[in-house]
This record gives structure tokens, sequence and C-alpha cells, in this order.
């Protein structure tokens, strides 16, 4: 199970009224005992058609997926963190709601290791994405830059020409039928 423990919580919400004639603001804070802090604040109308929010992570510590890793993969994850900050815009007008993300993200430290030899199978310094637009209703994807910095990465061919990339993925039941 995938499991992060807030601490030191702290939820704030104004301007709430009956009837709802202006946006509730809202913000929330908190720290992540695993590694890391998530703050979110912006407004929602009244009853609740739009929202738009401003949510930041920073440095949220990736070591939770390990077991997620190892479901798929024969690797263990011994490091990364995620920080990221996005604009959200959420709208339902008719029928088709409509949803909007801006954001600029990164994965710092990233760190997977071959679990039989336990050398290092993939790693970076960080890889970073700015620019990034996300959107539904119209659908879009939009990314400007991605720069990733100092990348290392154990590659290995075998003499049957069989790459060490497909010897990571973990078989299962449904990806073993297919052809």
């Amino acid at each position: 199970a995938l499991a992060y423990d807030l601490t030191d919580l702290r939820a704030e919400v104004k301007d709430f009224a009956s009837p709802g004639e202006k946006p509730l603001s809202f913000e929330v804070q908190t720290g992540i005992q695993q590694g890391g802090s998530a703050s979110l604040n912006g407004t929602v109308s009244q009853p609740g058609g739009q929202v738009e929010a401003q949510v930041s992570i920073a440095q949220l510590s990736l070591k939770p997926l390990k077991s997620l890793v190892a479901e798929h993969a024969a690797l263990t994850l011994v490091s990364g963190d995620l920080s990221a900050d996005t604009h959200l815009r959420y709208a339902k007008d008719g029928e088709k709601p409509s949803l909007s993300l801006e954001s600029k993200a990164k994965i710092g430290k990233l760190r997977l290791n071959e679990d039989d030899t336990g050398d290092r199978f993939l790693a970076w310094k960080e890889l970073a994405a700015s620019g990034f637009e996300f959107g539904l209703n119209p659908d879009r994807l939009n990314i400007k830059e991605v720069r990733l910095r100092e990348p290392g990465a154990k590659i290995i061919i075998f003499k049957d020409k069989s790459l060490n990339l497909i010897k990571v993925r973990k078989q299962t039941e449904e990806n073993e039928e297919e052809p």
C-alpha cells in the first residue's frame, strides 16, 4: 500500500456564507513525515462550479513508491524526490467540465538499483519539466522544456542481442500472454 503520513497539518477556510455569493477561500499546508511538504490554496465558487488553486509540493520523498516499483521491475528505488508548482482551474459549465493545469515539476536525486547485483541501473541529479500545460475540454498537452542533468544508466547488450532493460521488467500473467 502506498502511504504518506501528514504532519503539522493546517487548514483554513474563509468567506463561508449562506447563500454563497462570493467564492470560498481555502488554504492547506502540511509536512510529510517521509520527507517533503505540500500546500494548497485557492478559491471555490459556492455552490462549487468553479475551482482555482495553487498546488505546491516541495521535495516529496519518492521512497514510499518502492513497493510499486518492485511490483513491476527487478529494481530497488533507493532515492528520489518530487517538487512541483501547479496552477489548477476547474469549471463545470453545462455537460462537460473543463480542467486546466499549468505546472513546472522536477524529480531530483533519483536512483534505481538492480535487485540482483545492487548496481546502479538508472540515476540522475535532476529531471525538470517547465511550461507544462494540460487541459481537458479542450484536450491538450504541451511541455515547453524538459531538462535532464547528470544522467547515469547501465545498459548492456548481451550476446543474444537482448538488452538488460528488458530483463528488469517483471513478468505478470497479463504481459506473458502478449505476443
